[in-house]
């Protein structure tokens, strides 16, 4: 029961003081229901499982038709590809490592994962993060959080809204971001 009321404290706390900022902070209850047929995006710090139908869903719905708007069906049928399997998706599908200064045009020998043209799912991975927001805001996905190895039951969303930029980010309760992305910048 303490920990409960330390918890609630502790949110209350993190409510009355974003409302001072240019943030909009959201605390979010997550699903604890197991998915059987998962697509799981991966990052180095955590896992996000969405469960298959409702991601395909999410896609047909975003999916605008214009010739230009190929990914929402690069994703469904990225997934649909597994059958009935898991589908594991890297955060650095479609992309490949360069040396950079043959990117940059500087001297420095160092390699940085950039954008791979050639790969046919280059783009789906910058549409996945989206869905991650959208799936999070409503509390429709699960998160396991690599650094405490874990499920989170709870999550943080942080709207950043400045005279020079937007984005989103995706905190645990300790303010600590784990998942971040731009929505806007002059």
């Amino acid at each position: 029961m303490k920990n409960k009321f330390t918890s609630f404290i502790i949110l209350l706390v993190i409510i009355i003081t974003s409302s001072c900022n240019e943030h909009d902070k959201s605390v979010i209850l997550l699903s604890k229901s197991e998915h059987k047929k998962n697509v799981i995006f991966q990052t180095p710090l955590a896992d996000f499982y969405f469960e298959k139908k409702g991601l395909i869903d999410y896609c047909k719905k975003e999916n605008n038709g214009e010739p230009n708007d190929f990914t929402y069906p690069q994703i469904i049928k990225y997934i649909t590809e597994y059958g009935k399997n898991p589908v594991i998706i890297p955060d650095t599908l479609g992309t490949k490592m360069e040396i950079e200064k043959e990117v940059m045009f500087n001297q420095s020998d160092s390699l940085i994962r950039v954008r791979d043209h050639e790969h046919p799912y280059r783009f789906i991975t910058d549409d996945i993060r989206w869905a991650i927001i959208s799936f999070a805001e409503k509390g429709k996905l699960r998160i396991f959080h690599k650094e405490s190895d874990k499920f989170l039951d709870t999550i943080i969303i942080d709207k950043v809204d400045t005279d020079w930029y937007g984005e989103t980010n995706i905190t645990l309760t300790n303010d600590s971001i784990f998942f971040s992305k731009r929505r806007w910048i002059k």
